[in-house]
Order: C-alpha cells, then sequence, then structure tokens
C-alpha cells in the first residue's frame, strides 16, 4: 500500500513539474526575455547569453551586454534574479524525474541509474552557475572580467552539454519503454 500511495505521489509531482515546465518554457521566459529585448538599445543585437550555446567570448559578452543598453540590462538581471532562477529548479527536477520514472524498473544497477540521473542535475548546476555568472557580468558591465566571463561560457556549455544528453537518454527511454509494452502485449495475445 505504501509504495503505491509514494508512486502516485510521484506521478502528481511529475505532472505538476510537467505543466510547470510548459508553462515557463512557452510563457514566462519567452515574456521575460522579451522584455529585455523591447527595452533594448540595440535590440537585433542584444542577444541573452543564456541562449547562447555552448559558450561566448568575451567580445561576445560585450557586445550583447552593450546592445542592450542601460535599462536592458536592468531588465536582463531581473529575468535572472527571478525567472532564470526558478526554471533551472523546474526542468532540472522535471527530467531527473522523468528520467528516473522510466528508468526504476529497467536498470537493477544502481551506480548506473545514479550516473545517468546526474546528468539532468547537472545541467540544472551548469544553468545556475551561468544565471550566477552572468549576472556578475551584468554588475561588472562596462569592465568584465576574463574569469567571469570564462566560468560563465563553461557553464553555459555543461548546461547545453548536459541537456543535450537529458534529452537524448528522455528520447531513448520512452522508446524502449514503448518497445517493452507492445512486445508484452504481444506475447500476452499470443500466450
Amino acid at each position: 500500500m505504501q509504495k503505491n500511495r509514494t508512486s502516485l505521489l510521484l506521478w502528481i509531482f511529475w505532472g505538476f513539474m510537467l505543466i510547470l515546465s510548459f508553462v515557463m518554457i512557452r510563457w514566462i521566459v519567452p515574456n521575460a526575455s522579451s522584455k529585455v529585448t523591447k527595452h533594448a538599445d540595440d535590440p537585433e543585437n542584444a542577444i541573452l547569453l543564456d541562449i547562447k550555446q555552448f559558450g561566448f567570448s568575451m567580445a561576445e559578452a560585450f557586445q550583447a551586454l552593450d546592445a542592450m543598453g542601460e535599462e536592458g540590462r536592468r531588465q536582463y538581471i531581473g529575468f535572472h534574479r527571478r525567472e532564470d532562477m526558478v526554471f533551472p529548479f523546474v526542468y532540472g527536477l522535471f527530467l531527473t524525474l522523468t528520467i528516473y520514472l522510466l528508468l526504476r524498473n529497467r536498470i537493477k544497477k544502481n551506480k548506473l541509474k545514479y550516473l545517468i540521473l546526474a546528468v539532468p542535475i547537472l545541467a540544472m548546476l551548469g544553468d545556475l552557475t551561468e544565471n550566477h555568472h552572468v549576472m556578475m557580468l551584468i554588475n561588472e558591465f562596462p569592465g568584465l572580467g576574463s574569469r567571469t566571463v570564462t566560468i560563465a561560457s563553461i557553464a553555459n556549455s555543461v548546461k547545453w552539454g548536459a541537456l543535450i544528453v537529458s534529452l537524448a537518454t528522455l528520447a531513448i527511454l520512452v522508446v524502449l519503454n514503448i518497445v517493452i509494452l507492445v512486445i508484452k502485449s504481444h506475447s500476452r495475445k499470443s500466450g
């Protein structure tokens, strides 16, 4: 009975995280980032450093922050303090829980299971580190520290790399679970 209740609670929490992830991806993050570009001095070049995939250079960071202008940077740091500090937890927990639910009865070796589950957590930690250092860059602007840019860029790469691996793992597990269900269904019909 306790196992069923725990399983039900996990699925309820998963559903909540699914809805929250969808809302954040569909409305909250795009609205927040559009505020930055709306208030930017040069909206075309005011690219959020977070969405640059696999890092950025000192010159790219300076160009993006300079194009934002003072009000755009103010909006950007506000976005980081609110929405973008919550979002990594939302997608990190959602991906970790989804992978766990798809894996829990498939892999018996705990070390492998924990290693697979660590990947979306790594994405979340990379994102949080990136957010912290991007806020530092905004506060330092126009005098950007090379160490801060490097850490933000590496964290960005870690985030995107771990996200890609997490999503690929998720896709493989979904296909694997569907194949297993189809095989079980056919074996019941023929047995």
